[in-house]
């Protein structure tokens, strides 16, 4: 349910906060909890992807790397149930990609705390973190082979010009290059401070321009597939004019997804926000409503966790259950 997914995403934060202070120590127990967060995690998103990604959306920003790492591995987790990938490999993935960020901790404050784009030059040091992440994880016992693969790769890309290798196409091992498609998504829509977020609906856009270019074109094609054209968290403007978010996808039809009302056609706040699912049809058998385009993050002053808080999880234990 979305309420066992809101408290499975609290005790990641704060798990994920005491790993990546502590990564540099070694410790068995540490690593540890690291696979235990990557099993609760995979094991949720194979009963239910979108109460994840709908509570990873709505949860605050924030600025630590950890914080990218474990909204990216929900992606990845998503991406890896609809590839049908094994449980086993799937929690090998989430586990690289909590730990895919590990190597900023080694890196200078002034660098990761810098407002909007970096320099060449910054980007060159800010570039090492990959290296720093898999020598920390090489030198730490219980971190397997395969998860300090992830690591490696996630950065790397299909024509050769990530980074630190910059290897090409089928030199990326498979989860690399899925881990590589998540976290570029990520950084597009949450990014770091001082850049300007995209809409889940204009990253995809720009994944899709970048399909056998940065990305391997047929992995990017089913991303697609398994998050949808409005991935959870979107806001979209409907086509009598009022205003939703997207809550959940129908994968039988992923241009009619579930969206939670919460403005009129005017604009103006309803007072009981309403669960619809566009699939639905009018008595001629008609599509009622569909997506007119979706808005930027935070258009009309709408904030993510207050529809969730407004809704009192009426429609969203709904769609759940």
């Amino acid at each position: 349910s979305v309420s066992a997914a809101g408290k499975l995403l609290d005790q990641m934060h704060v798990s994920m906060a005491r790993l990546y202070d502590r990564i540099g120590e070694g410790s068995k127990e540490v690593i540890a909890e690291a696979g235990d967060v990557a099993r609760k995690m995979t094991q949720s998103v194979i009963e239910n992807p979108d109460a994840l990604v709908w509570m990873a959306r709505v949860r605050q920003k924030s600025e630590h790397a950890w914080a990218h790492a474990m909204s990216s591995s929900i992606w990845g987790l998503v991406f890896a149930r609809h590839l049908g990938l094994a449980p086993d490999v799937m929690q090998t993935l989430a586990q690289g990609l909590l730990l895919s960020q590990v190597g900023k901790t080694r890196l200078d404050d002034d660098l990761l705390n810098k407002q909007g784009y970096l320099s060449a030059e910054e980007y060159k040091r800010y570039q090492k973190f990959v290296e720093e992440g898999v020598a920390i994880l090489s030198r730490t016992p219980g971190i397997s082979a395969p998860v300090i693969k992830v690591v490696e790769y996630h950065r790397e890309r299909h024509n050769g010009s990530g980074f630190p290798k910059g290897v090409t196409g089928d030199r990326i091992p498979l989860l690399g290059k899925i881990a590589g498609i998540v976290d570029h998504f990520q950084a597009l829509i949450e990014p770091k401070p001082g850049v300007q977020p995209m809409s889940p609906s204009q990253a995809i856009s720009q994944l899709y321009a970048k399909r056998n270019i940065e990305f391997q074109d047929d992995l990017v094609e089913k991303f697609i597939q398994a998050v949808g054209v409005y991935p959870a968290g979107t806001l979209v403007e409907l086509s009598d004019g009022s205003v939703g978010v997207v809550v959940g996808q129908n994968t039988d039809r992923k241009l009619f997804p579930q969206v939670l009302r919460v403005l009129s056609p005017e604009k103006t706040p309803l007072r009981k926000q309403q669960l619809l699912d566009l699939r639905q049809l009018n008595s001629n058998g008609e599509i009622q409503l569909k997506v007119a385009r979706t808005l930027p993050e935070g258009a009309y002053d709408i904030d993510l966790e207050s529809c969730r808080l407004q809704s009192g999880g009426w429609g969203l234990r709904r769609w759940v259950s």
